[in-house]
């Protein structure tokens, strides 16, 4: 049987966002045989958590915060070899009026 290195067919680019939003991240690898894709942030493993969920070659945030915010990593190893991707997350604060905006009243 032959072997296929690991390339990146599609990855997520820059991804801008606003507080509270949900994020979708993906990689999507092809290999032979079928590569094991992991993730990190900030050069830290990624693991799913309470409001972020790791499947494979996609990461969704729930409800972002901006400590969301960071370089996100995702690589695909396999026999044949390993090939990565970097995709960075900016989070952007919600924007909100601070003051009510009145109507011209009718002269």
């Amino acid at each position: 049987m032959f072997a296929v290195a690991p390339y990146l067919l599609h990855a997520s680019g820059n991804v801008v966002s606003t507080v509270g939003s949900v994020v979708r991240l993906e990689c999507q690898f092809f290999a032979v045989p079928a590569p094991t894709v992991s993730w990190s942030k900030d050069s830290y493993a990624l693991w799913s958590a309470e409001h972020l969920h790791v499947l494979g070659g996609t990461v969704v945030i729930g409800a972002v915060v901006t400590e969301d915010a960071g370089l996100y990593q995702c690589w695909a190893d396999s026999d044949a070899g390993i090939e990565y991707a970097v995709i960075r997350l900016i989070v952007e604060p919600r924007l909100t009026t601070a003051f009510p905006i009145l109507q011209p009243s009718g002269q």
